[in-house]
């Protein structure tokens, strides 16, 4: 499944209820529970295949 941009989500940011950053990364949950990163990701701290996410961008495939 391809990665949805935050910009994508309409409303994005006045939905945030929780924020965790790390050294060089942060997560951010959303109302309706999704998980969005950003950062450097070297260790796939975001989620994401190896490689920086320069942009908020969901992480999919997250169990309930």
């Amino acid at each position: 499944m391809a990665a949805e941009s935050a910009s994508a989500d309409r409303g994005l940011f006045s939905a945030v209820v929780a924020v965790a950053a790390g050294n060089e990364h942060t997560v951010v949950l959303t109302f309706d529970g999704h998980v969005y990163s950003v950062g450097y990701n070297d260790n796939g701290q975001c989620g994401h295949a190896a490689g920086r996410v320069p942009l908020l961008r969901r992480i999919m495939g997250l169990a309930d």
